[in-house]
């Protein structure tokens, strides 16, 4: 739906892209699912549709932005979960099939892992879109 939206915005930050992994000559963003073997630290973007309102015109979505690394430390994942805050908070971006498409932070936590060396930050986003075709049957 959004995903491929929100993973081009944190793609386009220079900062962001330099913190993350590189696999196969790109930085390590995803949507859905990162490769097997792709390097740490990594950055996996996924959303889902909650509903939608007001004939259509309106599209309700979580996105969820999931920061992995393998580390002793917390230090490089905070950071990069910083940055995605960063560049998403607050920004209305613009798609395809969506149109302001305002997207704000709901949550921020490190999700506890067995291995303590496993290193799982979780970003949750509420976004609200305008659907283009909508907009132009109007």
């Amino acid at each position: 739906m959004i995903e491929h939206i929100v993973t081009q915005a944190l793609l386009s930050n220079a900062a962001l892209s330099g913190m993350v992994s590189k696999f196969i000559g790109r930085p390590s963003i995803w949507v859905n699912s990162a490769p097997n073997d792709c390097p740490n630290p990594y950055i996996v973007v996924s959303d889902n549709m909650t509903s939608i309102e007001d004939d259509r015109m309106f599209a309700n979505f979580t996105v969820d932005v999931d920061c992995f690394d393998y580390d002793t430390s917390t230090v490089v994942i905070n950071k990069i979960a910083l940055q995605v805050e960063c560049v998403l908070d607050g920004e209305r971006l613009l798609g395809d099939n969506y149109d302001y498409i305002r997207i704000n932070l709901s949550s921020s936590t490190l999700v506890p892992e067995s291995d303590i060396k496993e290193l799982h930050y979780n970003l949750r986003f509420d976004a609200r879109a305008t659907r283009k075709k909508w907009i132009q049957q109007q």
